[in-house]
């Protein structure tokens, strides 16, 4: 017997072609636990996961008691409950999903993703556990983000499928400048001008009043071109940077500013636990400085990154730079960005920590070259 857990969407089992979805317990969290984590984890480890609240040992006799129900399940017998360790043996679509990233493989990943990864299994009340999933679902989302706009990239995908996907992308994340820009792109050229300037002007409203900020001038390029200049609210028009939701840290947002603008400081990294706002924060100081820079700025999202050469391939595309030839990308990423004073965000570094020289290495070889670095 052989079972698929689905761990996009709300989680469910398919077990003999029939999909059955798990209900919203402590039981199902250790199933989908199991199953993402592909191999044995030790039991400690889950029960201080799944039972924060509880001492040790009565985390563990809970654990106990969860496995042995789960064992009575139809798929109990994928289970390997060892005397330290358990392990699921099962197929699930996050697996799949990442070997097609891994592989290049656009279509079948963004196909895979059919929700929001545990969606539905929050548990606000579960320090741990939020922790974990929110760690996991950013990471995912940030590598379907990626496979989805070099997707979009591509040449003779469907129109109507391209306007979808980068509508999909903005539902996620609405302050999401590459998204607006293929979306707006995708609807000129499918004729539907009208309609892309439309978006824009939602965007533009939106990211003003979230964030007190107006978009790159990249995005407002672009509508100048869709001859729209005049109907849109000129940068000018817009309110400057606010501090809306940032009471108590116009400080902090002054302080860095000040610190990048110095000729002796080229990097400046923002540390501290997640949710602390360090995205918006760098997101915020980025437009401050980016007419310094003469716009030549951009914000980078690391979290599905594991490598500097994956780093400098996604700087280049933020940056609308085509790396070709032989050489590493980080090699063809320092000769194009030699002469430039650009700044860069590289927002979530710290699954890169071990790769933080190359980051001097990079300085070194581009001196005027700025780096803003967010990092838990």
């Amino acid at each position: 017997m052989s079972i698929r857990i689905l761990l996009f969407g709300t989680p469910s089992v398919v077990r003999d072609g029939v999909t059955t979805a798990l209900p919203r317990e402590r039981g199902s969290q250790l199933l989908v636990l199991l199953a993402h984590r592909r191999g044995a984890v030790a039991r400690p480890e889950l029960a201080a996961l799944l039972w924060p609240e509880h001492e040790t040992k009565l985390a563990l006799t809970n654990l106990r008691k969860a496995l042995f129900r789960l064992q009575e399940r139809p798929w109990g017998a994928a289970l390997e409950v060892l005397p330290g360790t358990v392990r699921l043996d099962a197929d699930t679509d996050v697996a799949d999903f990442e070997a097609a990233v891994q592989t290049g493989r656009h279509a079948d990943a963004l196909a895979l993703r059919r929700g929001e990864w545990l969606q539905g299994f929050d548990d606000d009340v579960n320090e741990p556990w939020t922790a974990w999933l929110h760690f996991e679902r950013d990471r995912l989302r940030a590598a379907w983000r990626a496979v989805a706009l070099e997707h979009l990239a591509g040449e003779g995908a469907n129109p109507a499928e391209c306007i979808a996907l980068a509508s999909r992308l903005l539902e996620v994340d609405p302050l999401d400048e590459a998204a607006l820009r293929v979306l707006m792109e995708r609807l000129s050229h499918s004729g539907q001008s009208a309609r892309a300037r439309q978006v824009y002007r939602e965007f533009t409203a939106r990211m003003a009043d979230e964030l007190g900020l107006s978009p790159g001038a990249q995005l407002q390029a672009l509508h100048d071109e869709l001859g729209a200049a005049s109907v849109a609210p000129s940068a000018a028009a817009l309110p400057s940077p606010s501090l809306a939701g940032f009471i108590g840290r116009s400080g902090e947002r002054r302080h860095i500013a000040e610190l990048l603008a110095r000729d002796d400081v080229r990097l400046v990294c923002l540390t501290g636990p997640g949710g602390m706002g360090k995205t918006r924060l760098s997101r915020c100081v980025l437009h401050d400085l980016a007419p310094a820079h003469g716009g030549d700025a951009a914000f980078v999202p690391l979290e599905d990154l594991l490598s500097m050469q994956d780093v400098a391939t996604r700087i280049a595309r933020e940056l609308g730079l085509v790396l070709q030839g032989r050489a590493p990308p980080l090699e063809q990423l320092a000769v194009a960005l030699r002469d430039r004073a650009t700044l860069l965000v590289l927002d979530n570094f710290e699954q890169l920590v071990d790769e933080a020289p190359q980051l001097g290495t990079l300085l070194a070889a581009c001196p005027r070259l700025k780096l803003l670095v967010t990092s838990r």
